[in-house]
């Protein structure tokens, strides 16, 4: 099962910053959830963390990259622990946004990536459950 909350994603170029650089910052789930996108070079990198309240220690729970692969791009998570990789093949995008599917994954099936305006906004969805993870 994907857990938003924690990811950390590396996005190979090939010129899609442009497609993907406006998710570059910081992004919020809850006070202690967070997602962090940076520029590193060749390639986009999100470190999803959350952090424990009583220590303030980071805790990671997963990696992600957004790769392209022959005419697509591919949003693959690798969750923290023995579960492995899991692939959503990107479906659409453009400067602002990107939705990645998996139809056969469990939770979640969908995952959407926008800027509105000022506002970011992640959802994450699947089989009548969403949660969203808004950008600061």
């Amino acid at each position: 099962m994907l857990s938003v909350c924690c990811l950390t994603a590396s996005i190979a170029l090939f010129g899609q910053q442009s497609e993907f650089g406006s998710h570059i910052g910081t992004w919020q789930e809850t006070k202690y959830s967070f997602e962090i996108w940076r520029d590193e070079d060749s390639f986009l990198s999100a470190t999803a963390y959350q952090v424990d309240s009583q220590s303030g220690k980071r805790i990671v729970g997963e990696e992600i990259k957004l790769v392209k692969k022959r005419n697509d791009f591919l949003y693959i998570p690798d969750i923290a622990g023995p579960q492995g990789q899991v692939g959503f093949k990107i479906i659409s995008f453009d400067k602002s946004s990107f939705i990645a599917g998996n139809p056969r994954h469990d939770f979640p099936k969908r995952i959407t990536y926008k800027r509105t305006g000022e506002v970011p906004d992640a959802i994450v969805s699947g089989d009548d459950k969403s949660r969203h993870v808004k950008k600061n």
